[in-house]
């Protein structure tokens, strides 16, 4: 009896040893809810001492916000006796701030079957909760990670109706998305689940526009169930209302496993150890091997015995010993309670593997350091695809203009990082793989122009959309490759591309030796990424071809252009020319005809001479106004530094006459010093004075104000007057050549003066534009670059 009691002394000890050695927070009640023990971790993690928490003490660390939902939930579970789950925040005293935890309590009896209270076993889950924050705050991101972060997510539209899924959630419950978009997302909830969705969970959502880690039931399509963490957040348009739903599945079942481990006794606890698909073991604290698990055992390579002749400084990379030796001394000084870090360990067989190492000490009563927990797992694989996703990344960010070059590059570093032999990229038209490019690690035949289509794989790959995959092609009813007799291909991937929304060809990658793993689901995900990079850079292949055409073609139609531009504005000047002279003739003889034979004219024939003098004076004006406007197409003339009021002024004084004769009012601004053409700025103000001056309101004198505003690139000025204005349609009309809105007997001109400013201000490189209402006056606005 003594050694039975003794034993069962030795095994509770060793029992709450490992229980304040584990990171999670672990604490029990009793029968009326009375707090009665907090293991280390909880304690270090409020920052509390035991006395203070024990009884109802430890509600002082519970946010404020979540108190009473806390103490309902535990009031119900406790009136049931029933095991319960939670979520609140607890006060974290490193960061001085609350953390979200996972609270998880189950009912303990004795061997009566009578109820003692609970067990609770916390976890902080805080980097959840940012994980999904940081998601919904920067979608670019989130949809650039989409199909490669192994996280089940899921997209929905407000209704619920599936929009995506990410590959790790089709992977995980074995569907493929063509099964699944367009159904609801509750289709794939049990019927309890959904239940509880409609009734709490999507009301609240709807409502608040997010919802966190609620606890729901997953079935895959085969039947199983699996128990997930479900958030969601809402994605607002662009008026702010919800547009759809971005999800997240994180699938908890092994992590409940682990928890209800926690509850049974040293035997279970072993057997848990043994059965964990990581590597555990307990080492001593001069690094031997004290105990390992079989997951271990295979991760390593080693037999238990082998591992427990060793210590694991001897299968340490020298590259990780002295961060490895430095944290344990940390440990063992108390300056850290645990730690974890990645490195990187030498297996039997010498190769070199991966591995996430998590460290607890485990002390006795008084505090003596015992032993050190260490969790092992196998990362091997996740570094091997950082370290490849790293190198596409930095090819594709530092890509230059050689395109072909670069995908050449793409080529070469993703074959080498699959073990592959040789890449093709190849074109699908006419029935026929046309290879684009190509690349190998060793001499190969020349390659053929073109290869015959493969119809199975075609529509496999590039119609159905999808990778096709074979490690090995020996095997049973293993489909062929078009080049398989040509490469001897024994192991290959093919990834369809697709440029502008067509099917443009593959990407293979093969090799003439078997592979000894198929590939995986994350190699996938990255050739994915490649695919739709170099369908992107084959598009941009094509645009930057077809913009070279089109250059060459612009560069030609302008050189006619300014051919004929030229040759229109000299035609224009020696026909104005040679208007002028017949003109001055008739204004002379008529003047001639007025003078000698006035006399002898009746009324009417004066009339007729007074036409004739009106008419011929019009037709000088125009003659002189279309003379402007084929100048303005000669050269701008040098910029020289000019003073803008000055040049006001100058023009003002031109105008004085009109401006008393209408009794106008002319204010400016401080107007600038710029660098631009004098002449050509001063006939740019003198046409728009003149249009405010001309066509003005009969109901009250001119206004007008010249003013600007300096920007990053440009000067913008403008010319605002109260004049009769002009309805919006025609406010493109007045800047053409002879386009006139009124009668020259009412407002008299040639109606080219705004042709003339629109040529003035293209020649200096700048905009011109006009805001106006009828009735309401004009603002007439152009820019001058700096």
């Amino acid at each position: 009896m003594k050694a039975t009691k003794k034993l069962a002394k030795e095994t509770d000890q060793q029992l709450i040893q490992f229980v304040e050695a584990i990171s999670a927070m672990i604490w029990l009640t009793d029968s009326k809810s009375l707090v009665t023990y907090l293991n280390t971790a909880w304690l270090e993690f409020t920052g509390k001492d035991l006395d203070e928490c024990l009884g109802y003490g430890w509600i002082e660390s519970i946010h404020p916000g979540d108190l009473e939902g806390c103490l309902k939930t535990a009031e119900h579970s406790h009136e049931r006796k029933e095991a319960y789950e939670i979520k609140y925040r607890l006060w974290n005293e490193e960061s001085k701030t609350h953390h979200w935890i996972n609270d998880s309590a189950s009912p303990r009896y004795d061997k009566d079957a009578n109820f003692l209270g609970f067990v609770h076993v916390c976890t902080d889950i805080q980097s959840e909760f940012e994980f999904i924050r940081s998601l919904s705050e920067n979608e670019e991101k989130y949809r650039l990670l989409y199909n490669q972060t192994p996280v089940m997510q899921l997209s929905t539209e407000i209704d619920g109706v599936i929009i995506d899924a990410s590959d790790f959630w089709l992977d995980k419950l074995g569907y493929r998305r063509r099964e699944i978009v367009g159904r609801k997302a509750t289709d794939f909830l049990t019927a309890s689940s959904q239940r509880y969705y409609k009734k709490e969970v999507l009301p609240n959502l709807i409502e608040v526009g997010s919802c966190k880690d609620v606890n729901l039931e997953v079935l895959k399509k085969n039947g199983k169930v699996i128990d997930v963490l479900y958030s969601a957040i809402a994605v607002n348009d662009e008026e702010q209302s919800f547009e759809k739903f971005l999800c997240v599945y994180v699938d908890v079942t092994e992590k409940k496993r682990a928890e209800e481990s926690l509850k049974q006794s040293e035997e279970k606890f072993r057997i848990a150890i043994e059965s964990s698909p990581i590597g555990i073991a307990l080492v001593s604290l001069e690094g031997k091997w004290l105990m390992v698990n079989s997951a271990l055992c295979e991760i390593m390579g080693y037999t238990k015995d082998e591992f427990l002749e060793l210590d694991f400084q001897t299968i340490t990379h020298p590259d990780d010993l002295d961060a490895d030796l430095g944290l344990v001394e940390k440990v063992l000084s108390k300056e850290l309670r645990t730690y974890s870090m990645d490195k990187r360990y030498y297996r039997k067989n010498g190769s070199v593997m991966w591995a996430q190492l998590n460290v607890s000490l485990v002390e006795n009563d008084d505090g003596e350091s015992l032993y050190f927990i260490s969790q092992i797992q196998d990362i091997t694989e996740r570094k091997n695809s950082e370290r490849f996703f790293e190198e596409i990344y930095h090819i594709t960010a530092t890509a230059t203009e050689d395109i072909a070059q670069t995908i050449e590059d793409i080529l070469r570093i993703t074959c080498n990082n699959l073990g592959m032999e040789t890449a093709i990229l190849s074109e699908i038209k006419d029935n026929n793989y046309y290879i684009d490019t190509s690349y190998s690690t060793h001499p190969l035949k020349k390659f053929p122009d073109k290869i015959a289509l493969d119809k199975a794989l075609y529509k496999s790959s590039s119609q159905g959309k999808q990778n096709l995959a074979c490690h090995d092609t020996s095997a049973p009813n293993a489909p062929t490759h078009p080049c398989g007799k040509l490469l001897n291909i024994s192991s290959y991937i093919s990834i369809p591309i697709y440029v502008g929304g067509e099917a443009y060809g593959t990407v293979d990658f093969v090799s003439s030796k078997i592979r000894n793993k198929d590939f995986t689901i994350s190699e996938k995900n990255i050739l994915g990424l490649i695919s739709e990079w170099l369908g992107a850079k084959i598009s941009l292949k094509r645009y930057i071809e077809e913009l070279r055409d089109s250059e060459t073609q612009l560069s030609n139609s302008v050189t006619e252009l300014t051919e004929t531009n030229e040759e229109l504005g000299r035609f224009a000047y020696v026909a104005s020319h040679d208007l002028q002279e017949p003109l001055r003739m008739i204004t002379s003889f008529t003047g001639l005809l007025q003078k000698e034979y006035g006399e002898a004219l009746d009324e009417s024939a004066l009339e007729y001479v007074k036409i004739a003098n009106i008419s011929a004076k019009r037709m000088q004006e125009l003659i002189h106004d279309l003379l402007d406007y084929a100048k303005m197409d000669g050269e701008t003339g040098k910029a020289v530094e000019v003073n803008c009021l000055e040049i006001l002024s100058y023009v003002k004084s031109i105008l004085q006459e009109k401006i008393s004769q209408t009794k106008a009012k002319i204010t400016h601004d401080e107007l600038p010093i710029i660098s631009t053409n004098p002449v050509r700025l001063s006939r740019l103000l003198q046409n728009l004075l003149s249009n405010a001056l001309k066509y003005i309101s009969a109901k009250a004198p001119p206004i007008i104000h010249v003013g600007f505003e300096e920007g990053k690139d440009c000067w913008t000025f403008y010319v605002r007057d109260n004049g009769i204005g002009i309805d919006k349609k025609y406010s493109e009309m007045v800047f053409s050549p002879f386009k006139r809105l009124h009668r020259k007997d009412e407002y008299p001109g040639s109606g080219i003066g705004l042709a003339i400013c629109q040529k003035i201000v293209d020649s200096l490189g700048g905009k011109i534009w006009i805001e106006s209402k009828l009735g309401k006056g004009s603002t007439f606005f152009f820019t001058i670059p700096k």
